[in-house]
């Protein structure tokens, strides 16, 4: 048996259902629709960071 942090990522993320295995197949290849498109949806990835903070480490 080998022990494989990249294969333990994988299965901790479920990164088949996720993402697909094509990063796994090829962890050099990041180009995808999320990579390409990445300037379009950061304003909402930044939002949703934003309402995370709020929600799980609040201010106080």
């Amino acid at each position: 048996m080998t022990l494989s942090p990249l294969e333990a990522a994988r299965d901790s993320v479920h990164a088949n259902l996720t993402i697909g295995p094509e990063p796994f197949d090829d962890p050099f290849n990041i180009e995808g629709p999320f990579t390409r498109n990445i300037g379009a949806k950061f304003a909402d990835v930044q939002d949703e960071i934003a309402a995370a903070f709020e929600d799980y480490i609040p201010i106080k």
